[in-house]
């Protein structure tokens, strides 16, 4: 996978040879939180989402 693009909250990971995922996108929701999405890059069909909380 390479960084196909980002922002200040925002990090794509492509790689289109890949069955799946094809994308995967890491965005910084809060202080203490980051989403996750893997699927294709289309962004059609299948799709999965991760949230995750710093815990201290």
């Amino acid at each position: 996978f390479r960084l196909t693009a980002h922002d200040a909250k925002t990090l794509v990971f492509s790689n289109p040879a890949h069955d799946f995922p094809q994308r995967i996108e890491y965005r910084r929701t809060g202080l203490d939180t980051l989403e996750a999405t893997v699927g294709a890059l289309d962004e059609k069909g299948k799709k999965l989402e991760f949230k995750y909380t710093l815990v201290r």
